[in-house]
């Protein structure tokens, strides 16, 4: 298989393989390369992720990096460089969480909550007018502004968290 674009300098490509009942992923190294940090992405038939292994090799200019072990649903890999010989690598677009995407996923967020407290607070406010009740409820919209945001900024550092935890670069621009 061929890479990423952005690694087939150092990875032009790489070999799945089964020996002996087990999964194993093989990458072809340019000479150049002397040692190397990854994370190789394991997915299966369905596009969905089994795992993700980190892998740090030192090759010593080898023309091909050790069998990897994969899970026995591996259909096939995902592989994003981290470093090669100890220089840091900037990481593809599709691995970084922007300061863009948080903003979206707040909002989305905060629009989500808002709806299910207006609901509520509705449901609650007609369920009284229709029994003649007086409502627990006698704040108004704002009420529900708060809760929100708060709910928001505990998701998105939720967010962090876990992409951070698995390695995902957080590129705050």
């Amino acid at each position: 298989y061929e890479p990423n674009p952005s690694i087939r300098k150092y990875i032009p490509k790489y070999a799945l393989f089964t020996l002996d009942g087990y999964k194993y992923v093989r990458f072809a190294i340019d000479s150049g390369v002397k040692s190397y940090t990854a994370a190789i992405v394991m997915l299966d038939n369905r596009d969905r992720v089994i795992d993700v292994i980190d892998v740090s090799e030192i090759t010593g200019g080898a023309s091909s990096s050790v069998p990897l072990k994969l899970h026995d649903r591996t259909s096939y890999v995902a592989v994003e460089l981290k470093s090669v010989n100890d220089e840091l690598l900037p990481l593809s677009p599709c691995g970084q969480l922007t300061l863009a995407s948080l903003c979206v996923y707040a909002a989305s967020v905060v629009a989500a909550t808002l709806i299910v407290f207006a609901d509520v607070f509705y449901s609650v406010r007609a369920v009284c007018d229709m029994f003649e009740l007086e409502s627990p409820i006698t704040v108004g919209f704002g009420f529900f502004i708060l809760p929100a945001l708060a709910v928001a900024a505990a998701s998105v550092l939720i967010a962090v968290a876990a992409r951070v935890k698995k390695g995902i670069k957080v590129v705050l621009r």
